[in-house]
């Protein structure tokens, strides 16, 4: 049973970074970070959230929430705003324009949810996946570029795993083969192109990967997007990076970027990844002996607060996390999910 989140990295002074126990016989089913927010949905006590929002993110006050009256079991963070599924199906958001939850009427069966800089994906049970929100580089992937998709709109049946960046998305589909569309500046697609991409493309040379069952390449298992990049998990516990590099975020000792997906090597470490997740220039992946691998901008610096650039970082810092079952991220910060 998940009952303890803790953090590693992230601003620290607006209060994201705290860790968090739930309360005897309650346990945690997500979490999710923000630019400078964490929240953590609990069985019993909802959703409880702290840090310092500046869009409605946290409630009216910016600084603290909770909420008892959903029983929340997937949240993410987008650039301004929180979406959310909850037990029965529903999915709703807030922040910006609405400090209080809105449901979403058109969505029903949610079980998934991925939000980006001002854009949210929501995957059903029957794996449609619904998006909405700015569209100007594509990123709802309704197939054409436009200012916004008011409404959430279907776009196909068939897939198991969704993730958002800035401006960019990520799906995985019910056969394991990875389709990504939006933003292209930074090859954040992994196409081969820096083109924007208005319609779910599939990454051609993520294609025979992962276990080999009864004649077929199960592919992928999880997908997580930076603002600018983009991580990809194997079946066989193998971690694929591409995008922009020039943190260090896609691993390495270089901050070259990378046109296509280039698998991330461990060396000489016996240990295969089972989690993976994205901040904005920063990359965590969890390994099945225990330790978290960080890679890129994940403790930044006063400068960046500033709005200023921030210096490159080719560190690979390694977090002993025994007993860890799933990890999360914010902008900056790692968040770490144990018993």
């Amino acid at each position: 049973m998940v009952a303890r989140l803790t953090c590693v990295g992230g601003f620290g002074t607006f209060r994201e970074t705290a860790s968090f126990t739930a309360d005897d016989s309650d346990e945690i089913v997500a979490a999710a970070g923000g630019h400078s927010i964490t929240l953590v949905a609990c069985r019993d006590a909802g959703v409880v959230g702290y840090g310092t929002a500046f869009h409605g993110e946290l409630g009216p006050n910016g600084l603290s929430l909770r909420l008892t009256t959903l029983s929340i079991v997937r949240v993410s963070c987008g650039g301004s705003f929180v979406v959310a599924a909850s037990s029965d199906g529903a999915c709703y958001a807030w922040g910006q324009g609405s400090t209080e939850p809105i449901k979403l009427p058109e969505i029903t069966g949610a079980v998934d949810v991925a939000a980006g800089e001002g854009h949210a994906l929501a995957r059903t049970a029957d794996n449609v996946v619904f998006s909405w929100g700015n569209n100007q580089y594509g990123q709802c992937g309704i197939g054409v570029c436009s200012p916004r998709v008011d409404v959430p709109t279907a776009l196909a049946e068939h897939w198991k795993s969704v993730a958002a960046g800035a401006q960019h998305s990520a799906m995985i589909a019910t056969n394991g083969d990875l389709y990504t569309f939006g933003w292209g500046q930074y090859h954040q697609l992994g196409l081969g192109s820096t083109a924007d991409q208005p319609s779910p493309a599939c990454v051609t040379s993520l294609q025979g990967v992962g276990d080999y069952v009864r004649g077929v390449f199960t592919g992928l298992r999880q997908v997580a997007c930076g603002a600018w990049h983009t991580v990809a998990l194997t079946t066989t516990g193998d971690m694929y990076t591409w995008g922009w590099g020039q943190h260090g975020q896609l691993g390495g000792s270089h901050l070259a970027s990378h046109i296509f997906p280039t698998l991330l090597s461990l060396h000489d470490e016996d240990a295969t990844f089972v989690s993976i997740a994205c901040g904005t220039r920063h990359t965590a992946g969890l390994t099945d002996d225990g330790r978290v691998h960080l890679w890129g901008m994940h403790t930044p610096s006063h400068d960046l607060v500033a709005g200023k650039s921030a210096d490159a970082n080719t560190s690979h810092t390694i977090v002993a996390a025994p007993g860890c079952t799933a990890i999360a991220a914010g902008a900056y910060h790692t968040l770490l999910l144990t018993p």
